[in-house]
């Protein structure tokens, strides 16, 4: 995983200039088996969060802006399968837990880049 994130975080710098790549997180750092809240599949190493990529009037953000580093998130399209909810309905309380805590910091400032987010994807 390492070397594919940076293979990517390559690419993503030659074609899109000053973007870096930005995760999130992908395991426990301390022990093996043990998953990061609120994923409970990263349990042993092999999943990581990537940040997708916004932009406003003046600036291309790298990374996702937020108060506590995980940014925002995007719902689903009409023909996607709404995980949130899915999630919620079956007990994961903890699923939807760091979108609230980024409540009113300023996403309507900011408009989702598809195109870096899908380039990078």
């Amino acid at each position: 995983m390492r070397s594919v994130s940076i293979e990517v975080a390559r690419k993503m710098g030659s074609k899109y200039s000053e973007t870096e790549l930005s995760y999130l997180d992908a395991n426990f750092p301390f022990m093996n088996g043990f998953p990061l809240l609120p994923h409970l599949s990263h349990d042993d190493g092999e999943k990581l969060d990537l940040a997708f990529y916004y932009k406003n009037e003046s600036e291309r953000l790298t990374g996702n802006p937020g108060m506590i580093g995980y940014g925002f998130c995007e719902g689903p399209n009409l023909r996607e399968v709404n995980t949130t909810e899915s999630c919620l309905s079956k007990g994961y309380w903890q699923y939807d837990l760091l979108s609230k805590l980024n409540v009113g910091f300023g996403k309507r400032k900011y408009q989702f880049d598809e195109e870096r987010t899908k380039y990078m994807i």
